[in-house]
């Protein structure tokens, strides 16, 4: 929590002063050197009537104890959801850090992709808390971390047909629908391949099944059905809205 406390010690200097506030990248440097300048310096230790003040050598680190920021991670974003101690969402992490939301995301990514933290519920509900070895795995008893795209391509489907198509067309890319809404911005190849990557995510959980021997044709599972209704209700989706329309409002998630 120290570069927390030192990020909000910073934005109340730059409001008192009416100052500029300096770019992220070179605050993180100052804001680490100085951390690291301090932490060689013991505190105070009481030797009869007088403090004495020592300096560690260079190259020494002053043992903190066993529960510094350093030994729980080197993440700032994990630290505090480590100091949270509950979930809390991506603008409590914002408000908390002082970072911008630029910096938080990397970090986020960063900790998911390390497996420190993991992510629960999706859109605008999606909270963030340490990672447990022991929780379900997604698309079992949880619905855990889900893409917005993956959850879009079900709760439609779910509100239609139940059906979401994979069709080849001759001389284009893979087009991807559900219970006819059309998914796709353009025809680029890149578009393509995100929403077919978004159908392989639901598959592989299960929450979708082939109808068919030619892989046009899915079909929700129960499980994919129950899934979609959760993922509507807590993620507040409209389906009366055309899917590129509803998806702008999770933009940040994507």
């Amino acid at each position: 929590m120290l570069k927390a406390w030192l990020a909000n010690l910073r934005d109340d200097v730059i409001q008192e002063f009416n100052l500029e506030k300096p770019d992220d990248l070179d605050w993180e440097e100052y804001r680490d050197r100085f951390i690291k300048q301090m932490r060689t310096i013991k505190p105070s230790s009481r030797v009869g009537d007088q403090d004495v003040h020592s300096k560690v050598q260079d190259g020494d680190d002053f043992d903190f104890g066993e529960e510094t920021d350093d030994k729980l991670s080197d993440n700032p974003i994990v630290q505090i959801i480590i100091r949270a101690g509950k979930n809390v969402s991506f603008r409590e992490i914002v408000e908390l850090s002082g970072l911008t939301e630029t910096t938080v995301k990397r970090n986020l990514q960063e900790a998911l992709r390390n497996g420190e933290i993991q992510a629960v519920g999706a859109g605008r509900k999606q909270l963030y808390r340490m990672a447990d070895a022991d929780s379900p795995v997604v698309g079992q008893d949880d619905v855990g971390f889900i893409h917005p795209d993956s959850a879009f391509l079900l709760v439609y489907a779910d509100a239609g047909d139940g059906q979401i198509m994979k069709v080849q067309t001759l001389g284009g890319p893979v087009q991807v629908s559900a219970s006819g809404k059309q998914f796709m911005a353009n025809m680029s190849h890149e578009e393509s391949a995100r929403w077919v990557e978004a159908l392989d995510r639901l598959i592989e959980w299960r929450w979708v099944k082939a109808a068919g021997s030619k892989g046009q044709i899915y079909e929700l599972t129960g499980t994919g059905h129950k899934k979609a209704k959760w993922l509507k209700e807590n993620m507040e989706i409209n389906t009366d809205n055309e899917p590129l329309d509803e998806l702008k409002g999770f933009e940040e998630y994507l």
